[in-house]
């Protein structure tokens, strides 16, 4: 999972902890963090993505607000929202489909374990 899929849904806790200030993170306009506009930003956060838009800076995703804010490249930008999201989370495990014959050797051994005394005494 890279850092924008761990990060969605979390931009308003990512943001502040970035330098964003809270207030600027309300969908009304209000004062550009980034140009300093008086009544020309909203954050909008939409599908989680951290998004915003300026009538000066323009559109984009809290990833990019975090690059213009700050002057960062892509990846100083993801290396700062890494140090925020939990990058521990283990990966998804993918598994592909299952054959008859897998299936028969799972069922197989999940009955040969159910059948020792030994796991039916201790359950």
């Amino acid at each position: 999972m890279n850092t924008i899929e761990r990060a969605r849904g979390r931009w308003q806790e990512i943001l502040p902890q970035l330098g964003v200030d809270a207030r600027f993170l309300c969908n009304k306009h209000g004062p550009c963090p980034i140009c300093g506009g008086k009544d020309r930003f909203r954050f909008d956060d939409r599908d989680g993505s951290g998004s915003y838009y300026c009538n000066q800076c323009g559109p984009g995703p809290g990833l990019v607000l975090l690059r213009k804010l700050h002057g960062w490249d892509h990846r100083t930008a993801c290396n700062e929202v890494d140090k925020i999201v939990d990058t521990t989370a283990p990966a998804p495990v993918v598994r592909g489909p299952k054959t008859s014959v897998s299936r028969a050797a799972a069922i197989h051994r999940l009955l040969s374990d159910a059948r020792q005394p030994d796991i039916v005494t201790a359950y």
